[in-house]
């Protein structure tokens, strides 16, 4: 927490910003502010996303993961053209499959669109999930892993359906 809250401060320092009036720009209030850069709580995501644009910086930025505000992290460990044998066409070719890169373009595009649906039982109805509710999601994990020291990690999640 203290690395995003030292990166958080440092972002609004670099535009000599006070604490208030980044609150004001960020509708919060200037408690909130000093609890994020202080490392005492965690920002939601929607906050982190929120500050990633206000800034012009990637998450991966936020949460120390790369010194390079707009990104650079090679999140798979790899810098291939292709990802799971596929090969990228087009505007894509040549660069990194970045799986948060797709989602955060998604949410742009399609936030209230359903990104995917489930079922809470076998025979229940089907549950939409909007590619906002996606992102939310995923950035939360992204938090708690980092949190747990798994920043740079491989990690593999194994539910019932792998």
């Amino acid at each position: 927490m203290k690395r995003i809250g030292s990166r958080l401060k440092e972002l609004r320092e670099g535009k000599k910003i006070s604490q208030s009036k980044l609150a004001e720009f960020a509708n919060t209030n200037q408690s909130s502010i000093n609890r994020y850069e202080n490392g005492k709580t965690t920002p939601p995501p929607e906050t982190l996303l929120w500050y990633a644009d206000y800034f012009n910086v990637s998450l991966d930025y936020i949460y120390g993961r790369t010194d390079e505000p707009r990104g650079g992290s090679d999140v798979w460990g790899e810098q291939a053209g292709t990802r799971g044998g596929a090969s990228l066409k087009g505007e894509f070719a040549g660069k990194p499959v970045i799986v948060r890169d797709i989602i955060m373009e998604s949410i742009s595009a399609h936030p209230d669109l359903c990104a995917y649906m489930y079922k809470e039982e076998r025979t229940g109805p089907y549950i939409p999930v909007s590619y906002y509710e996606f992102a939310v999601d995923v950035l939360s994990l992204g938090a708690r892993m980092v949190e747990m020291g798994l920043s740079g990690k491989r990690v593999a999640f194994i539910g019932d359906n792998c």
